[in-house]
């Protein structure tokens, strides 16, 4: 919602320097000028803020992934070897994805050449399936 509120003002001062062009009146562009750097600097900043915002959440998954295998690898030890067998399969899958959120924290991370929001839609569908398969695999214990 919010880009699409920059964009309608970003398209409202694109049209305000046309007509300022036409008019020749200096002082007009100027201002025009100061919109377009203005409306930069807020997209600029929203862009920073929910990258930050982003990562923090990445990070959080990714600690939760690392405090489970930590979990499961002290319970390891006293399980039976069927529960151990279903143990493994978890843990490499929370490696799984730890790696996933390990790529996104570095795309996420990276000089943003790509579309934000592509980007930011392909970091939240990924966590979003972390998290539903992470329900699906740990909905029984307590």
């Amino acid at each position: 919602m919010r880009t699409t509120k920059f964009f309608l003002i970003l398209l409202a001062a694109i049209s305000m320097s046309f007509f300022t062009a036409c008019n020749n009146d200096q002082s007009s562009a100027e201002e025009v000028k100061e919109d377009l750097q203005d409306a930069a600097d807020e997209t600029a900043y929203q862009i920073r803020q929910e990258r930050e915002e982003l990562t923090a959440n990445l990070k959080e998954l990714r600690n939760n992934i690392d405090d489970k295998i930590e979990t499961l690898q002290a319970d390891f030890a006293d399980a039976s070897a069927e529960t151990k067998v279903e143990m493994n399969q978890q843990i490499e899958q929370l490696k799984a994805w730890g790696s996933k959120v390990d790529q996104e924290l570095d795309r996420v991370g990276d000089n943003m050449s790509d579309d934000w929001k592509t980007v930011k839609s392909g970091v939240n569908e990924m966590m979003a399936d972390i998290k539903a398969q992470w329900h699906q695999t740990f909905s029984n214990e307590g």
